[in-house]
Formats: structure tokens, sequence, C-alpha cells
């Protein structure tokens, strides 16, 4: 690859500082352009990223907005409906008697026992295990 030259200006006598250019002999520039282009591929991944992330943010807002309209209808249809339904006072409510139920065969005292009897098998079980791990 050719170097570059920097033009010379017969205008004006005073070089900037921006229009300088330097030139540096890099002893082994593979690794060093891979490296600039390996940044440049992560860069242009970013920056699809970020537009994939930007697009969502703006299908966000949309889906609000129409959720918020929803949300506005549905209240409507709601204070519609509270008018046409006719109040409490109105309506002739009978109580029904509760339903007896028959009680299992087991008693919560014979529950209770057999629980702690499982959880007294689970003790010595535990136990046991201690015992051969010492």
């Amino acid at each position: 690859m050719a170097k570059k030259r920097a033009k010379k200006t017969t205008r004006t006598h005073h070089k900037k500082e921006d229009d300088s250019v330097t030139y540096v002999k890099v002893d082994s520039p593979h690794p060093l352009r891979k490296d600039v282009l390996e940044t440049a591929i992560e860069s242009a991944e970013l920056l699809k990223k970020w537009e994939s992330y930007h697009k969502l943010k703006e299908e966000k807002a949309e889906i609000y907005k129409k959720l918020v309209g929803v949300m506005k209808k549905i209240d409507k249809e709601i204070t519609s409906l509270k008018r046409h339904i006719p109040k409490m006072d109105e309506v002739d409510v009978k109580e029904e008697k509760p339903i007896k139920v028959k009680e299992s065969i087991e008693s919560p005292v014979v529950k209770k026992s057999h629980e702690s009897e499982l959880d007294r098998e689970i003790d010595e079980i535990h136990s046991r295990l201690n015992k051969l791990k010492i």
C-alpha cells in the first residue's frame, strides 16, 4: 500500500495541527488490522442491537397506546353496564340452608398420630444415616 503524502500549502506558511499527517511504521500490521476489523464487526453488531432496541421500544409505546385506548373503552362499557344493572335492594335474594357434610372415616386424631409416627421414622432413618457417616 502506498503512503499518502501531505499536501503542501503555498498560500500560507502556517500549518494547522488538524491538517498535519503523521506516519508511523508498524512492525507487524496483520494482527493490528485483524484487531481493527474485529472491533469494527463488534461495533456494527452493537449498533444493530441498539437499533433493534429502539425498534422494540417504539413498538412497546404503540402497544401501550392501544392498551390505554382499550382500557378507556372497557371503563366506559363498565360504567354503562352499571347504569343498566338493577340495584341490589331491588333484587329478592333467598338464603339457602347450609349443607351438612359427612365426616370421613379417619378422625383428625388418627391423622395426627399417623403423621407423628412418620416423623419419628424419618428421624430414625436420619440417625442411622448419621451413624454410617462416622
